[in-house]
């Protein structure tokens, strides 16, 4: 064919020689991750995905000569995008190879997806960001001006890309990085991905496909060690400080522990502003109300000893003591939330990574 056939019908699918669904083969290349928004359980991403099929109808065809505008093309639809924040357009559409009618097509979806997370180790957390793709023999057209999906059957499969002739690179052809960039994602360090196929077939005979790519990503927690946690700890030994005082000067006791605790609550306000509203404690949630609650028992530890160190004699050597009592009880529970976490942490990233499909990305050039 050296021209175009304008009574041929370009939107419906193309079929294989035996009359059956087309196979589609597809790869995923990682562009940028450039955000990944804690506080509202998104990330702001751009991921393209590459198409390769057979056309018969396009074997032979004339170089010179532009596609139909109206040619059929499959694609994903991207189920967990956040709102309507996200685009979706073409990088490229052409055929490759005319003497067997061999296409390809590279859809890139740019904007926010959600991302749900468990932050019960905050911040010594992991992070899998699913992107939940889903084909009812989705289609679109070459110039974008009709859509649709097979709501009676299926048109084509779906397969991962394996060859090296159509893979993003040698090393993985399934999967790449664009360059270096593309891995850097602030206050993470990517790990590497997993994928899995999962293909239905419905009793009125429609198929569907639904393609989960999840990245493993890891916090990084140096910011929150050295801006809250350090601080966090400093407030506590500020805190020790107040047996210092005689337990006859009540006042400053006081005034010394109520600006302590002023400053705990700031502390836990501006974590709030880092986390979305959940029904839980995280990691360090438990640190900022151990700090706060420790304050405010120092306290009620002052007034208690002001108030009955003329009935109970040992009160004195009580509030002597008081302070080791507090600085032991400080660092047993820190200790049991955050070495805990920890191990939980790694126990995660160890699950993920000896899972079946597990892979390191590859750095590549665009291909």
């Amino acid at each position: 064919m050296s021209h175009l056939d304008v009574s041929a019908d370009w939107t419906n699918a193309p079929t294989s020689s035996d009359g059956k669904p087309i196979n589609v083969g597809f790869r995923i290349g990682v562009e940028r991750i450039s955000e990944i928004i804690t506080s509202e359980c998104s990330a702001v991403i751009r991921v393209a995905v590459t198409f390769y099929w057979t056309d018969p109808r396009l074997v032979g065809w004339n170089v010179t000569s532009r596609l139909p505008p109206n040619l059929w093309g499959p694609i994903f639809v991207l189920v967990n995008q956040y709102g309507t924040d996200l685009n979706v357009f073409d990088e490229v559409f052409a055929l490759v190879d005319r003497a067997t009618g061999r296409m390809k097509r590279g859809v890139v979806y740019l904007g926010k997806i959600e991302n749900p997370m468990d932050l019960t180790n905050f911040p010594f957390d992991m992070d899998t960001l699913d992107f939940n793709f889903h084909t009812t023999s989705h289609w679109k057209c070459l110039d974008g001006s009709q859509e649709n999906m097979d709501a009676f059957g299926r048109t084509y499969n779906v397969y991962a890309i394996s060859s090296l002739e159509e893979g993003a690179s040698k090393d993985d052809p399934f999967c790449r990085l664009e360059d270096e960039n593309s891995g850097k994602v602030q206050e993470w360090t990517i790990h590497g991905y997993t994928y899995n196929i999962d293909t239905q077939n419905q009793i009125t005979g429609v198929g569907s496909d639904f393609i989960k790519f999840s990245i493993l990503l890891e916090r990084k927690t140096g910011y929150y060690v050295w801006k809250t946690l350090f601080p966090l700890y400093l407030i506590m030994t500020l805190n020790l400080t107040v047996y210092a005082f005689p337990p006859d000067e009540l006042e400053a006791r006081l005034n010394h522990c109520t600006v302590l605790v002023l400053t705990s609550f700031a502390t836990l306000f501006v974590m709030n502003g880092e986390l979305p509203k959940v029904d839980y404690l995280t990691s360090i949630d438990k640190v900022v109300i151990l700090t706060l609650f420790l304050n405010v028992v120092s306290a009620v530890e002052a007034v208690i000893v002001f108030k009955w160190k003329a009935t109970i004699s040992w009160l004195y050597q009580w509030d002597e003591r008081f302070a080791y009592i507090l600085a032991i009880a400080f660092i047993i529970v820190n200790v049991m939330v955050i070495l805990p976490t920890i191990k939980r942490k790694e126990a995660e990233k160890q699950s993920v990574m000896s899972s079946l499909n597990y892979k390191e990305f590859q750095i590549t050039a665009r291909k």
